[in-house]
């Protein structure tokens, strides 16, 4: 809820703007067979989470998935991201 709150009051216009905030964020690359996708990436609730975004600046954000760190580094989310 905390991050929630932050994003929706926020006016972020750039990857370096959402850094200002959460500097760990992270802007990774998903090979799509349409096309290439760039997911932003929080670290969240003490890095415990990983929150995976769909940033349309000036800030329209979707939230894709929510995954716990052990989740995030086996599950295949990127396809699923790839998928809609």
């Amino acid at each position: 809820m905390a991050w929630f709150k932050i994003a929706k009051k926020a006016t972020w216009t750039c990857l370096q703007d959402v850094r200002k905030v959460y500097p760990h964020a992270d802007a990774v690359t998903v090979s799509c067979s349409n096309g290439n996708l760039t997911a932003t990436v929080f670290n969240v609730k003490g890095n415990k989470y990983r929150l995976i975004t769909l940033i349309r600046y000036p800030t329209v954000v979707y939230v894709k998935d929510v995954l716990t760190h052990a989740d995030y580094d086996r599950y295949d989310w990127e396809a699923k991201l790839c998928r809609g």
